[in-house]
């Protein structure tokens, strides 16, 4: 197909044309929830890269709606072109082929923003961390973003990160316990100068599961250093915990500098905000569920991500071995109340459908 001859800065203006139209032709329930917060983003080979905001919508959009958007399209431009929808935040990601090599610690690039979902219960953690990668004018510094295990958070935490790698950035992410290894062994093998000459030049610190530094005064007085140098050369600080500052065991030096900053909670997804992860899940996978299983899930009360995920991914383990029945599957829901939910894994999915309902692993692991 030859080219269309549009660039990339054309695709916004484009797109508001064939919006125009579409807010005419389609009912408003459909145009709000489907269309109303979509953006076009560039041109790539003769496709209109659209932004959605999640991986539904753009499920939605490139299947549904297609044909009336490719309509609406035409009506508004002779050149062929086609249509893609993605996550927000996707496209750059996936076309930023430089990422910094200046990390200290280790960035999880499969936690990124293009599956982490946006809910209610983290859209204020997810705008004011973006903030800080957007390098918004006044972005504030430290964040502290708290929630319960299974919330979200260090999928946040790395999902900034993995940004802020995009952008070339040096970066330093632990967890509480990491850190403090890191600080003990430079000690100990008298090389704590150049410890602190890393980390006190790093554009970015993510410390996650910060209630375990509770205790460790020696561990906190070097943090709170550290955060002095980054904020005086106008780095970020992000922090993630189980709880309020307050509620732990923290040197008032360290606790009023971090307290300094801004503090948000996230709180897990409810109802049909879980829809969306639910998809994002079974795309992952690139496999499908019946709708009676989806439509069961959203309905359940999940306390947290994690939960969630588990009966996702036992579900998705019944289906591939051609066992999903209703019966079955409230027998999965059950179960996963029993457990602990942190500990829910694909592996402990194994486990329970294994022994619930006879059938070896090897077979489950074969198809």
């Amino acid at each position: 197909m030859p080219s269309s001859g549009l660039s990339s800065k054309e695709a916004p203006k484009l797109w508001r044309s064939v919006l125009g139209r579409l807010e005419i032709e389609l009912n408003k329930p459909t145009y709000k929830t489907f269309l109303q917060e979509t953006e076009g983003i560039a041109f790539k080979e003769n496709k209109l890269i659209i932004e959605a905001p999640s991986i539904f919508i753009c499920d939605g959009l490139n299947n549904r709606l297609k044909i009336t958007i490719l309509h609406a399209l035409a009506a508004v431009t002779t050149q062929k072109i086609e249509v893609f929808f993605v996550p927000k935040g996707s496209h750059q990601a996936k076309n930023s082929s430089i990422r910094t090599k200046d990390v200290i610690g280790r960035v999880q690039e499969k936690l990124n923003l293009d599956n982490y979902i946006q809910t209610t219960g983290n859209r204020r953690a997810l705008s004011i961390c973006r903030n800080v990668t957007d390098e918004i004018s006044g972005a504030i510094s430290p964040i502290i973003i708290s929630g319960e295990s299974g919330f979200g958070k260090t999928h946040l935490l790395h999902a900034i990160a993995n940004e802020a790698a995009i952008k070339n950035w040096p970066i330093g992410i632990f967890t509480a316990e990491e850190f403090t290894t890191t600080f003990m062994e430079s000690v100990r093998d008298s090389k704590l100068t150049i410890f602190q000459k890393k980390m006190r030049s790093r554009k970015l610190l993510v410390i996650d599961d910060f209630e375990e530094l509770a205790g460790k005064n020696g561990t906190q007085k070097e943090l709170m250093r550290t955060v002095d140098a980054i904020n005086s050369n106008n780095g970020h600080i992000i922090i993630g915990c189980s709880g309020p500052l307050k509620t732990f065991s923290i040197i008032e030096s360290l606790k009023s500098r971090l307290e300094a900053g801004i503090s948000t909670e996230i709180a897990p997804p409810f109802g049909e905000e879980q829809r969306d992860f639910i998809y994002e899940r079974i795309q992952t996978l690139k496999t499908s569920l019946p709708n009676w299983a989806v439509e069961k899930m959203i309905k359940t009360n999940f306390k947290n991500i994690r939960t969630l995920q588990s009966t996702v991914h036992g579900a998705i383990i019944l289906e591939r071995e051609k066992v999903l029945r209703p019966e079955q599957f409230e027998a999965l829901l059950v179960a996963n109340r029993e457990n602990d939910p942190n500990k829910a894994s694909i592996k402990s999915q194994l486990s329970t459908i294994t022994q619930s309902f006879g059938l070896t692993e090897e077979a489950i692991r074969g198809r």
